[in-house]
């Protein structure tokens, strides 16, 4: 019994430092497995690949319409970047895409979307 007890000896605290380099690459693994799960945010350029991708899809979507005359504004960019945070976080549940309100006219009209409404 006196061989099973732990010891402090050289031996085993090499074996623990060999360990880390294989903790560290489990961990960029995990990270590299989760972001890959994680979701995207789609651009919907057009109302034909918003009719493909969000209508005819069975997954919910969550899309932020937006408009390019803005697209340089800080509540605009801060949308986005909450957008984009929503996709990498949720992407796993639920889709997230990004419609400028000018290419996706007929469903921005559809959704009541109009232009005083995206964000300034």
């Amino acid at each position: 019994s006196h061989h099973l007890r732990p010891s402090n000896s050289t031996h085993h605290t090499g074996t623990r430092n060999q360990s880390q380099p294989i903790m560290q690459h489990a961990t960029a693994l995990l990270l590299l497995l989760l972001h890959s799960a994680a979701g995207s945010l789609t651009t919907l350029k057009d109302d034909a690949q918003f009719e493909a991708e969000v209508v005819q899809d069975p997954v919910v979507w969550g899309v932020l319409f937006t408009s390019k005359t803005r697209d340089d504004d800080a509540k605009s960019k801060a949308m986005l970047q909450a957008a984009h945070g929503l996709a990498a976080g949720l992407g796993h549940l639920m889709r997230w895409g990004r419609a400028d309100i000018q290419d996706c006219k007929a469903f921005a009209s559809e959704f009541n979307v109009r232009t005083r409404m995206v964000p300034r």
